[in-house]
């Protein structure tokens, strides 16, 4: 699974995804109770980092993920569709954490994704019971956007996607990583976070697109970014580094800093230096958000 989300976020024709279970039954029935139980304590503890890293890489993807959940989700099951953008449920469907309920506690993110959705104390009360709740009771708290029967669930779930994909690339990318960073901040900080982002996107061609068409009463042709440009690795240790920072910076319409303060006053990429370079520079500081 962690390749595909690799392809499709490497994929600029890959707007969006749609993750859903095989057959009728489960979406992810969770972990293999067998195997867990002859994992070792440092074994169990690689475990859930890898699935972690994985769920994280869905959840800031850069693309919207739809879970399009046919069935039980529970466990692991349940931590991969709150990873995931928005959650689509069939009637049928069912989600838990039952962790506790075998001497472990969630591990792929299920104590912290929980409460951001549903509020801390319908989360503690759905992990520490370990109780298995319904589509609709998963509706009513919020923990999924909509339940549809399960005839119609792949085709809503498109439908959605294929709504968010009509809409400004780089904009979408912009509100996920806004949002998923600033849950992880106070709202203060997260209000900074917004602000960097809404006038990044006001030195896009997707802006000037969008406004213009609105104007004009016409549809919208979005520029859709990195296709078919060539990628740059720039060793920062090389002696060239500090030159070829200082081109790419004149050259900018945006430079998003995700350095930490050492490093970026030693490669002089400080607001105060690059403006030096270019004044019309937009300068995003987030290396305060996220991790």
């Amino acid at each position: 699974m962690r390749t595909a989300f690799e392809d499709a976020r490497d994929d600029d024709a890959v707007r969006g995804v749609i993750l859903t279970g095989a057959g009728n039954k489960a979406f992810i029935a969770g972990a293999d109770i067998g195997e867990l139980a002859r994992l070792s304590a440092f074994e169990a503890e690689q475990s859930s980092r890898f699935g972690q890293d994985v769920l994280d890489l869905i959840e800031n993807l850069g693309k919207p993920v739809i879970a399009a959940v046919n069935g039980f989700a529970l466990g692991g099951g349940c931590e991969t569709a709150m990873a995931c953008t928005i959650r689509i449920a069939v009637e049928s469907a069912k989600f838990g954490q039952p962790e506790v309920t075998q001497g472990l506690v969630p591990g792929g993110g299920g104590t912290q994704r929980l409460p951001r959705l549903v509020g801390k104390g319908r989360a503690l009360q759905l992990i520490l019971s370990g109780e298995m709740i319904s589509a609709q009771e998963a509706y009513r708290i919020g923990l999924v956007n909509e339940v549809v029967p399960a005839a119609d669930l792949i085709a809503r779930a498109e439908s959605v996607l294929k709504k968010i994909g009509a809409n400004a690339p780089i904009a979408v990318r912009f509100a996920l990583e806004a949002a998923n960073k600033g849950t992880e901040t106070s709202q203060s900080e997260g209000l900074l976070l917004e602000a960097s982002y809404f006038g990044l996107c006001a030195a896009t061609e997707d802006k000037k697109e969008g406004t213009s068409a609105f104007l004009e009463k016409r549809a919208y042709l979005w520029h859709l970014d990195n296709r078919n440009k060539r990628g740059l690795t720039l060793d920062l240790k090389s002696a060239k580094a500090g030159e070829v920072l200082e081109r790419l910076v004149k050259w900018a319409d945006a430079l998003i800093v995700n350095t930490p303060h050492p490093a970026r006053k030693h490669l002089k990429l400080e607001y105060q230096d690059v403006a030096q370079w270019n004044p019309r520079l937009i300068y995003a500081d987030i290396s305060g958000f996220g991790d």
